[in-house]
């Protein structure tokens, strides 16, 4: 007698394209359920049949959720995210392209990010999951390697090959999952740590300042490594003796040219922004000085633009019954369609605007609330527009031509950790410390420290710096002693190639 269980079987290979039937398969289980009706199976033992078949394909592997998140999106199937837990998909190799960490690294495999794991500070590497690209990350944030989230419907065998190369990579101890890493975590810590671990390998802890050198020049002052700054200076970090800082550095993430030695555009988006200049101290510093003139003008032509909405003689705010800001121009009132939702009027920044007209009883106050909005103006066509240009890049103490918190010695950029070498005699006593930046690095000396006269560095064309007055919602800016206020701007110096696009002015 023939087992019906091998007819059902039978009929259900034929019925499949491939002879091989998969209770994992959706098509194949509608099959499976014809086949037993051709065969008049009783409707109750098909139910429970293919009841538990339904179950069991639904029943997902404790890891699917990591799996999606590595990549594996919606449009991918249950059974395609299993198999890569259970490792159907050959492991392959993530892209390297654009990323900090190995700049001549373009691809990494499994093995390699095993190797890297064991190199790395703290044996510690990150996930980052957010957004459309997964990213491998070092603790200071230098990418190492990344894979594109593939929108397909069914994305090929050596995309889910990726997925399963991060997903065992996320197995090993040292690596975490998170969604992202803190913006700009890390890179001048980074710079910090490289030295003081050099350092102390070289000479041991506790050694005697030496010499610092940068780029084989030396800056006349001796360090024993890294050194604190606190607050928010201009110094991005230091170098000095005992955790002292003596020497200053505006530190700047990135490429400054390609392997072939071709100039790319800034990596990073400003060399200072002017709200630290406009203050008590700048104002009565350069009030009548052409910094101040020029600056003023820059502005004074920045609010003629069509998209500010202008309220002169502002002498209140307040928000009516419905929630909507109304402005006060002494007996005359006007109810705006903006309310404390939006970023320019949230509490914070109303009472912002109630404390200046507290202190100045008038303003002509302009508000800007167009997100992408942005106006600029070479600064090379600007009277003074060198000294603004050197008090954004070196800090605003730039013209006292002393070193500290507020005037950096150096601008340094680079995506590399610093190389760090010991200069020595000839008999291999230490000399002197030398950092030097990659071949894709660069530096900028602070010409009133470094140097017999005032010089102005010389620019590449994709970072002439320009000043460019943007929207920036939780900003403002007052001038014209303190008469004139912008809200929802900000005022910044700028690279030329974070500039572009803009209208110019």
């Amino acid at each position: 007698m023939i087992n019906p269980i091998d007819n059902i079987l039978t009929e259900w290979a034929y019925r499949v394209h491939n002879g091989m039937p998969d209770p994992k398969n959706q098509y194949h289980l509608v099959q499976l359920q014809e086949s037993m009706k051709s065969l008049k199976v009783e409707s109750e033992v098909i139910d429970m049949v293919m009841n538990h078949l339904y179950e069991v394909k639904q029943k997902l592997h404790s890891d699917s959720e990591l799996i999606r998140s590595l990549g594996a999106t919606s449009k991918i199937s249950d059974e395609k995210v299993n198999d890569i837990i259970s490792g159907k998909y050959k492991d392959e190799t993530l892209s390297g392209a654009g990323a900090t960490y190995n700049v001549n690294k373009s691809n990494y495999s499994y093995g390699d990010l095993k190797k890297e794991l064991s190199k790395v500070p703290d044996k510690k590497i990150y996930i980052t999951t957010a957004g459309s690209v997964v990213k491998v990350r070092t603790k200071y944030n230098e990418r190492i390697c990344h894979l594109g989230v593939s929108t397909a419907q069914n994305p090929s065998d050596a995309y889910l090959g990726k997925i399963s190369t991060l997903y065992k990579l996320s197995k090993l101890g040292g690596v975490e999952i998170k969604s992202k890493l803190a913006a700009g975590i890390g890179y001048e810590k980074m710079q910090v740590e490289n030295l003081d671990t050099h350092l102390n390998a070289m000479l041991g802890k506790g050694h005697t300042p030496l010499p610092l050198y940068i780029n084989s020049k030396d800056t006349g002052v001796d360090i024993d490594g890294g050194a604190k700054i606190g607050g928010s200076p201009k110094a991005d970090l230091a170098f000095g003796i005992k955790g002292a800082p003596n020497f200053f550095v505006s530190y700047k993430h990135g490429d400054y040219v390609d392997s072939s030695g071709k100039e790319l555009p800034a990596s990073y988006q400003q060399y200072g922004s002017l709200k630290t200049f406009y203050n008590k101290d700048f104002n009565s510093a350069f009030a009548n000085t052409i910094i101040g003139t020029s600056t003023d003008k820059f502005l004074n032509k920045v609010i003629t633009d069509k998209a500010f909405t202008s309220f002169k003689g502002m002498t209140d705010a307040s928000v009516d019954k419905k929630g909507f800001i109304v402005i006060h121009q002494g007996t005359k009132t006007t109810t705006t369609g903006w309310t404390q939702k939006i970023e320019l009027w949230k509490p914070t920044r109303f009472k912002r605007v109630k404390n200046i007209l507290k202190k100045k009883k008038s303003i002509d106050a302009y508000f800007m609330d167009k997100a992408g909005w942005a106006v600029r103006r070479d600064l090379s066509k600007v009277p003074g527009g060198n000294d603004i240009s050197l008090l954004s890049i070196f800090g605003k103490d730039y013209a006292s031509g002393k070193a500290g918190i507020f005037n950096c010695d150096i601008l340094m950029q680079d995506s590399a950790a610093f190389t760090v070498s010991m200069m020595t005699d000839d008999t291999g006593q230490a000399q002197g410390v030398n950092l030097e930046v990659s071949s894709k690095g660069h530096l900028m000396w602070n010409p009133k420290i470094y140097g017999t006269s005032s010089k102005f560095p010389k620019f590449a064309e994709l970072y002439k710096p320009y000043l460019v007055a943007r929207y920036t919602g939780e900003m403002d800016i007052g001038w014209n002693g303190g008469t004139t206020f912008m809200f929802g701007a900000r005022l910044l110096v700028m690279p030329k190639s974070q500039a572009k696009g803009k209208k110019d002015i």
